[in-house]
């Protein structure tokens, strides 16, 4: 019984410190390492986004996995982030249970976005802005 306890309190603590590591990474901009996950494990495919880019934003990055549809876009109308949001869901939203459109400012991907939406079917479009103009 002890050797469980532990066990189970070397996990707690290994989890905790990987845990704080990427929590790190990810307030220094760095990307964590990503998990190693089997091939087979992620269903990964391309996103088709008809029409990358509109009236003053652009589709930079966009991935899909497990019916998720995840999208980087780049703009200066930032405040304009949800009716962005809703033209790039509109032609898709009926393939995915949900779609996070994170969007930055020109040239400043390298750490948190402006602003995220997520649309689900439920939920709707709902905005999280992370800077203020």
């Amino acid at each position: 019984m002890r050797y469980l306890v532990a066990s189970v309190a070397w996990l707690v603590a290994l989890a905790a410190v990987v845990g704080i590591w990427r929590l790190g990474a990810d307030l220094a901009g760095r990307p964590a390492p990503a998990p190693a996950v089997p091939d087979n494990a992620l269903r990964m495919r391309t996103a088709f986004i008809p029409g990358p880019s509109g009236d003053g934003w652009k589709v930079v990055h966009q991935l899909s996995a497990h019916d998720i549809l995840v999208l980087d876009v780049e703009t200066a109308r930032v405040q304009e982030a949800t009716q962005i949001a809703q033209q790039l869901a509109e032609p898709v939203k009926a393939r995915y249970s949900e779609i996070l459109v994170s969007v930055f400012r020109p040239g400043k991907r390298a750490g948190l976005p402006a602003a995220r939406v997520q649309w689900t079917p439920k939920g709707g479009h709902v905005e999280t802005r992370y800077d203020h103009p």
